[in-house]
């Protein structure tokens, strides 16, 4: 994978906003070059893993009748996994797996993939996006997620201090969602959520 130069030289992990174009670039070409689906998403993964910053990126979707959970850390005891199912239902949303605990972030995930969440409360985007700097606040709120480490489907890290949910979207049709998380805290600014935002409209194409 060509080396995009994603960070900054700060070292703190934050991007430079000026990359996403080149990056909205190679997600076209690279789906657009007939490799393997799993394979594009690995390295779609891995591609958003360093532009990102984060620990850990996460991508449920739906595509052509099958659905993909797709997950990757950093590290080399964390490979590339992908799951694959065909046509199921979860709930009221049939992207999403579910832990079969109906805990606050699978409902958080399935309303951002719904379009049923209020922008205008604390964390959301007007695209419908969620994120936070500090996992440790919403502790006793009413998306208090802290502690969720399901056996399967959507699932939060342990000691995680910032979290992203940003939906996959192509026209006005949501077929997916991006999860990423770091231990560290405050590692987002609104500007790389707008970023995100629009590479997830790339993706979703």
């Amino acid at each position: 994978m060509r080396n995009l130069n994603c960070h900054s030289e700060s070292g703190t992990g934050a991007k430079l906003l000026t990359d996403s174009r080149a990056i909205s670039n190679y997600i076209l070409e690279r789906a657009n070059s007939g490799i393997p689906r799993t394979q594009f998403l690995k390295e779609v993964s891995q591609l958003l893993l360093e532009y990102s910053g984060c620990d850990t990126v996460r991508l449920v979707l739906r595509d052509s009748g099958r659905y993909y959970r797709c997950e990757l850390g950093r590290g080399l005891d964390s490979p590339f996994a992908v799951d694959v199912t065909p046509n199921h239902r979860d709930h009221d949303t049939a992207i999403l797996w579910s832990s079969g605990e109906n805990d606050r972030l699978e409902h958080l995930c399935r309303d951002i993939i719904d379009k049923r969440v209020n922008s205008s409360q604390p964390g959301f985007t007007e695209y419908g996006s969620f994120w936070t700097g500090s996992v440790r606040s919403l502790r006793g709120s009413d998306l208090d997620i802290s502690g969720i480490y399901a056996r399967s489907g959507i699932k939060l890290g342990e000691n995680i201090g910032s979290l992203a949910l940003i939906p996959i979207e192509a026209g006005h049709e949501r077929s997916g969602l991006m999860q990423l998380e770091s231990r560290r805290e405050n590692l987002f600014s609104p500007e790389q959520i707008d970023n995100f935002e629009d590479l997830m409209r790339t993706f979703g194409i």
